[in-house]
Parts: structure tokens; C-alpha cells; sequence
């Protein structure tokens, strides 16, 4: 028995290591610049964030899983500062891919930072809690702005796939705006000028114009769907 379980352990190891690919991610530089002066930025908080949707059609990997399970999987987390010229460069990313990792995406957030109760912890461990706030695009109650007269950017980018902004709820959040750049991981090298706005009372009255754009579209989905059940159920009285 403890003969057979080694031969089916070293099996799962071997077909494991076997069906992984090392990657290369394309170079890129950031530029960022206030919007008002044109200035560059020094100092500025960087995110960067790389990560590949994985799916599980397995049970202990020769046994098939009917049901499939998607998960998030951290390839990469970094923080970075821009220089005295407001640029940061991320290069020579290599990253490992096995057969499950259906495709990659990279987020880039810019003059946003998450508030933790214990502000000595290591970068590593502030990035990861970024990471598990940040990945949704959500409006993250910790978020704020380090340079708090200007709004946060983030730049969305796939792998291989368009990226409908209506998926994700939009372009606009409380602290940032989302850039959605379809497919740029397939490019050989990207550079971006980011332009950081100044927080005014006008983009905050348009934010909250979203909001409420956002809110009746969400609530003529989900009365849509009520009216479609409420039909179905009086179809089968009927009947």
C-alpha cells in the first residue's frame, strides 16, 4: 500500500512540474505627471500586481472534477516609487504557467495605498493585503490616496481577452479611475504618461452621477429578472 501511494505521489509531482511553462512579461515604464502643472510626480505609490485566472478540472490531478473552480493566483506583487522624473520601469518578469492558468491579468494601481492598524508591516505583506482588497476593482472601505489632492489611477490590462468596462463595473471609483488596456500583455514593450487629476467638487459630483447611473442600471436588471420569475411561476399556475 505504502508502495503504491509513492508511485501515485511521484506521479502527481512529475505531471505537475512537467505542464509548467516559464513566461516572460512584456517591459513597461510609467510616466506620471500632475494634471494641472504638467509636472512630473516624485514619490508616487505604485502598485503592480500580476495574477492569472486558474481553473481546476481535477481531483488530485488524474481524477476528473465535474464541477470546474476558478481561482486568482498571485504571480507577481511589487511596490514601487516614482523617481524625481515620476517615472518607474517594470521589467525582466518572469513568471511560471501551468496548463490551468487560462490567462493572465496585470493591475497597476497609482497614488492609491490601503490604511492597516499596524503601518510597520513589511512591503510584502502590505502588497498582499492590497492584492486581496484591489483584485475585484471594488471601492475598498481602507482605500485612500497618499497624494490626497489628486485621484488614483488603474491600469487594467489583459492577456487575452477585451475587456468590457461594463463588466466591471465602469470606469470610475471613489478613490480611482480605471484605464482598461485590452490584450497589452501581448505587446512588446508599453509606456503610459499618467495625468493624476485634482479631487474637485465637480469629479466628485460626476462620481456620484456614476454611482447613481450604476445604481438604477443594477435595479432594472434585478426587476427585470423578479418580472421574468414572477411570469414563469404564473405560467405553471396556469398550466
Amino acid at each position: 500500500m505504502i508502495k503504491i501511494m509513492s508511485i501515485f505521489f511521484c506521479v502527481i509531482v512529475v505531471t505537475s512540474c512537467s505542464s509548467m511553462k516559464n513566461v516572460g512579461i512584456r517591459p513597461l515604464s510609467i510616466k506620471v505627471l500632475d494634471s494641472k502643472t504638467k509636472k512630473p510626480m516624485k514619490g508616487v505609490v505604485v502598485y503592480y500586481m500580476l495574477k492569472t485566472i486558474n481553473v481546476n478540472d481535477r481531483i488530485f490531478i488524474v481524477f476528473r472534477n465535474p464541477e470546474l473552480k476558478y481561482k486568482d493566483i498571485i504571480k507577481e506583487i511589487k511596490i514601487f516609487y516614482t523617481d524625481k522624473n515620476g517615472i518607474i520601469t517594470v521589467d525582466n518578469v518572469r513568471i511560471n504557467m501551468s496548463k490551468k492558468d487560462l490567462y493572465l491579468e496585470e493591475m497597476i494601481f497609482i497614488n492609491v495605498d490601503i490604511k492597516l492598524k499596524d503601518s510597520n508591516v513589511p512591503d510584502i505583506i502590505k502588497a498582499i493585503k492590497f492584492w486581496k482588497a484591489g483584485r475585484y476593482l471594488i471601492d475598498y472601505h481602507t482605500f485612500f490616496n497618499p497624494l490626497n489632492n489628486n485621484i488614483g489611477k488603474c491600469i487594467f490590462t489583459s492577456s487575452t481577452w477585451y475587456l468590457n468596462p461594463e463588466m466591471y463595473g465602469g470606469t470610475m471609483r471613489a478613490k480611482y479611475d480605471i484605464i482598461y488596456n485590452s490584450k497589452g500583455l501581448q505587446k512588446e514593450k508599453e509606456y503610459f504618461v499618467i495625468y493624476l487629476e485634482r479631487i474637485t467638487p465637480q469629479r466628485k459630483e460626476k462620481y456620484m452621477k456614476f454611482l447613481e447611473n450604476e445604481k438604477k442600471k443594477y435595479d432594472d436588471y434585478g426587476r427585470d429578472v423578479y418580472n421574468k420569475l414572477i411570469e414563469e411561476v404564473n405560467k405553471k399556475k396556469n398550466q
